[in-house]
C-alpha cells in the first residue's frame, strides 16, 4: 500500500510551536507529539486517504471530513473553537468524563474523531449510538480505532470514489500529482 500524504498543508495557515505551546498550555493538557507534529507542519491539512475501518468493530467505519487546525479560518475548522467532545450534542452533562478525549476532525456523517489524551489512543465517537436511558450513556458511543494518531493515518484507506466526469476524475490525478511533487514524492502515472 503506498504512504498516506497530506494534500493540502496548512489550508488556512501555518502554526509556530509557540502558538501549539501556548493552546497546550491554556487548555491543561500536552498533545501527543505525533499529533503535534502534523499540526507544525500541516496544520488542518487533508490526507489523501480519508477512509476508516475499525478493526475490532468492522461496522464501525467513516471518513475524514474535516481536519481541525489551529488557525483564524472558517469556525467549523477550528481546534481553538471545537475540540472539546463536551460541547457537541448535549453532552454538558457529561463533560468531566469527557475531558481526556480531544476532538481533531470530524466525519461528513457528524461522528467526531477523538485523541485520547491519556492513552494517546484515537476513537470515533457516534452519536447515534449513545444510549440515552443507560446507566452508561457513552460506553457504545466511542469506538477505539488505532493506538495512535500516526498509525491511524497509517491504517487510513480510500475511498472508491465515483466521479460525474471523466474530466472530474482527471483533475483529482492531478491534485494527487501536484501534492506528491510537493511533497518531493516520484511520480508513477501507471500506479496512480
Amino acid at each position: 500500500m503506498s504512504k498516506n500524504f497530506v494534500v493540502n498543508s496548512n489550508p488556512y495557515g501555518a502554526v509556530t510551536l509557540e502558538n501549539v505551546l501556548a493552546f497546550e498550555k491554556l487548555n491543561r493538557f500536552v498533545l501527543p507529539d505525533d499529533y503535534r507534529h502534523y499540526l507544525l507542519h500541516h496544520n488542518g491539512g487533508k490526507f489523501s486517504r480519508r477512509d476508516f475501518v475499525s478493526k475490532s468493530e468492522p461496522d464501525v467505519d467513516g471518513d475524514v471530513h474535516h481536519m481541525l487546525g489551529l488557525h483564524q479560518g472558517p469556525e467549523h475548522a477550528r481546534l481553538q473553537e471545537g475540540f472539546r467532545l463536551s460541547k457537541y450534542y448535549d453532552l454538558d452533562e457529561f463533560s468531566m468524563s469527557l475531558d481526556r478525549y480531544f476532538v481533531f476532525a470530524d466525519t461528513s456523517t457528524g461522528s467526531l474523531l477523538l485523541l485520547d489524551l491519556k492513552t494517546k489512543g484515537v476513537s470515533v465517537f457516534q452519536p447515534e449510538d449513545v444510549e440515552h436511558e443507560s446507566s452508561e450513556p457513552l460506553r457504545h458511543a466511542i469506538h477505539a480505532l488505532s493506538d495512535s494518531f500516526t498509525h491511524f493515518v497509517e491504517d487510513l484507506v480510500f475511498h472508491n470514489e465515483t466521479y460525474s466526469s471523466a474530466d472530474e476524475l482527471e483533475e483529482f490525478k492531478k491534485k494527487v500529482r501536484q501534492a506528491r511533487l510537493e511533497a518531493g514524492w516520484s511520480i508513477n502515472d501507471g500506479n496512480d
